[in-house]
């Protein structure tokens, strides 16, 4: 029987002439076989339902032959769910080469494409192949959950710690697990606290978190030591947050003066960052610059959209086209503040993400962060400051405005601050993608977006 080759490229490939599938090709025909290697549709915004369906056509133009098919990066989990949905045919070998993981998927807003078998059983004929995929591809989620992680943690814990003289006292005193990140408090023998934060793959803060602790340090937790290929972070202790402060001693917290002085902190910050920026964002922040937002708008709207139609929502469905209407208005508004340099936007600044040591403001959690306008940091703190009081949030851009080395137009901080709502949709997407259930904030990435429509991006609220 006459033996056949089907090449599956992965996400954003063109068939470029220096991809390794090409010398594969050219191999594999010089050799004699059949060789197919086709360009999958839109592989800047893949399809997985059209890429199953080219696979389908690929295969079935093999005849009776006895095929192998070579897949690579995002070819990957749209094969298992090939075979997973009984689509394409049995075929001799798989190649599998390179799978991403879930939460690089949920980065790239391709969560579609993400491969979770019900109950972890291996799937008819390629049992053996999904396996070895499936744990390559693993959430870390289900790692953190897992009987192995708190031993191997502690283990790199202990080792860091023993580095510095110093020993952990006790189990944590308080922990925190989410899709998008696991926190503990660690006690020290001797008394005071580190804290142990685990990362979801594809994550760039461990790398933020060192390039800030760098440039300027004493605006963040001190990083005790860092593992980057398992995003693991040990951080000194910034001493409690300014948000519980505030609740402890029954006073608003955005109206604080310590809050108000490291929203001028902030600023100053951003500038000290500034020139790592596009160093940043290669190593895998999000881009949520002026000139990348009509690329996430468009990624969003594909894909809250589809899960709305697969859902029923009709609801949804009807906002999302309302929100497709403000493509032009997203287009002229990051035309009109391209200019200003990029810098790395908390996006989720607020007094539970600040503390203050010695005098200094502090900034925790940069899980959320991605590279933006400097002013989109301004979203999240005035929208909850204005809960107190319109004259609070204003106080916030002020305080922020006095950080800043250049005339910050309130007309500018409105168009930036509007367009910010795309990039915080983007977060809770990026976010929510990891999870493996539902959870009480599914809502949050229509909700966020649907504020492109909202000329007062401050209106008050605190989600």
């Amino acid at each position: 029987m006459p033996r056949a080759f089907v090449l599956l490229h992965g996400w954003q490939n063109h068939r470029e002439p220096e991809h390794w599938h090409h010398w594969l090709h050219d191999q594999l025909v010089a050799l004699g076989f059949a060789v197919r290697y086709p360009q999958l549709p839109d592989p800047e915004m893949p399809s997985l339902d059209a890429w199953i369906d080219a696979y389908k056509a690929e295969l079935a133009a093999c005849g009776n032959a006895d095929v192998t098919v070579v897949c690579h990066s995002l070819s990957v989990p749209t094969w298992l769910h090939a075979v997973a949905r009984r689509d394409v045919p049995e075929v001799e070998h798989v190649i599998l080469v390179a799978p991403p993981s879930a939460s690089v998927l949920a980065n790239l807003e391709l969560t579609e494409f993400t491969w979770r078998p019900a109950g972890g059983d291996t799937v008819g004929w390629h049992g053996p192949v999904t396996e070895t995929c499936q744990a390559r591809a693993m959430n870390r989620l289900d790692y953190w959950r897992s009987d192995a992680f708190l031993p191997d943690a502690f283990a790199w814990v202990d080792a860091a710690l023993a580095s510095a003289g110093q020993r952990r006292d006790a189990d944590p005193t308080w922990s925190r697990v989410r899709p998008w990140g696991l926190v503990l408090a660690l006690p020290l023998a001797g008394g005071g606290t580190v804290w142990f934060k685990a990362t979801p793959e594809g994550s760039a803060e461990p790398i933020l978190h060192q390039t800030l602790d760098a440039e300027c340090p004493e605006h963040v937790a001190p990083v005790l030591a860092a593992d980057l290929e398992r995003g693991w972070l040990l951080l000194a202790d910034a001493g409690a947050s300014l948000g519980d402060d505030s609740e402890a001693e029954g006073v608003e917290p955005c109206s604080e003066p310590r809050f108000r002085a490291a929203m001028t902190s902030y600023a100053v910050l951003q500038e000290e960052v500034r020139h790592r920026v596009d160093e940043l964002v290669g190593q895998g922040l999000p881009d949520a610059r002026p000139q990348a937002l009509p690329g996430v708008f468009d990624r969003l709207l594909e894909k809250l959209s589809r899960r709305a139609r697969d859902t029923g929502d009709d609801d949804a469905t009807a906002l999302l086209a309302r929100i497709s209407t403000s493509r032009p208005l997203v287009v002229d508004l990051a035309a009109s503040c391209a200019d200003r340099p990029g810098s790395v936007d908390h996006n989720d600044l607020h007094p539970w993400n600040v503390a203050a040591s010695e005098g200094q403001a502090v900034f925790l959690d940069w899980g959320d962060a991605m590279a933006a306008h400097p002013y989109a940091s301004l979203l999240v703190p005035v929208r909850i400051g204005n809960t107190e009081s319109r004259a609070t949030g204003e106080a916030l851009i002020a305080a922020y405005a006095h950080g800043r080395d250049e005339f910050v137009d309130p007309a500018e901080v409105l168009t930036v601050a509007r367009l910010a709502t795309i990039g915080r949709a983007w977060t809770w997407e990026r976010s929510l993608a990891l999870s493996t259930g539902p959870s009480e904030h599914d809502d949050a990435p229509l909700k966020w977006f649907s504020r492109i429509l909202d000329p007062d991006p401050f209106a008050a609220d605190r989600d």
